[in-house]
């Protein structure tokens, strides 16, 4: 514990949390200094693109801060997840990847991306186009609601092989020009 003195500056953050029909966040930072009686107000902008993800799997969240944390902070956020075109490396190890849905730069997923993995969740981003050839396959524990964006044009081969995903995940596509499913 650090004695307060005349080198020492305590801070407070005093944010505006409301988000509601804004794209911006405005919140004020406090630095003072009881013994000298400075003191510092700094206003803060934080637009809501540059919000920080909440991973709720730490390896998803250690994999992705590895490869796309652009500014260095040890985070993501949803303008640096926007900014991915293309998704390479290993995604060994991670459960949960719901937080791919603010990856809205990407196109494909590619062939056998995360097949084989222990992925129990995934929510599939808006504008994404192709889902590769055997790009979910063997993911065993993957179940619940599979959520495909109208985007989607091509499913590749068994994309969601030996997935509790059935053929009626796929009824309601509309746009998509190929499929390509196991039963």
């Amino acid at each position: 514990m650090v004695s307060p003195g005349k080198d020492t500056y305590i801070f407070k953050v005093d944010p505006n949390d409301s988000y509601d029909n804004c794209d911006a966040r405005v919140g004020s930072v406090v630095f003072s200094n009881a013994e000298s009686g400075l003191s510092k107000t700094v206003t803060v902008h934080q637009g809501k693109g540059s919000l920080l993800i909440s991973f709720k799997d730490p390896v998803t969240k250690e994999s992705c801060v590895k490869k796309w944390d652009s500014n260095l902070d040890k985070e993501l956020s949803q303008k640096e997840a926007a900014s991915v075109t293309k998704l390479d490396g290993d995604f060994r190890g991670i459960t949960y990847f719901d937080e791919l849905r603010y990856f809205t730069g990407l196109k494909t997923i590619p062939d056998h991306c995360f097949a084989g993995q222990a992925v129990l969740s995934i929510t599939l981003p808006e504008g994404l186009v192709t889902i590769g050839d055997y790009a979910f396959s063997g993911c065993t524990g993957l179940s619940g609601e599979l959520i495909i964006p109208d985007s989607i044009e091509r499913i590749g081969e068994h994309s969601f092989a030996f997935t509790s995903f059935s053929r009626d995940s796929y009824e309601k596509l509309i746009n998509v020009k190929e499929l390509y499913i196991i039963t």
